[in-house]
């Protein structure tokens, strides 16, 4: 079963919750923040 991420959907998203969801992937993956922007 696929994990899910709930993401608000107003525009534009504040950097902070942005950041928010960055880190929970990034743990989740068990790899860096930066590997995860990497990859956008």
């Amino acid at each position: 079963m696929p994990h899910t991420v709930s993401v608000p959907s107003h525009k534009p998203i504040k950097l902070g919750t942005l950041k928010g969801i960055i880190t929970y992937i990034a743990q989740h993956k068990q790899v860096s923040v930066a590997a995860i922007l990497a990859g956008i």
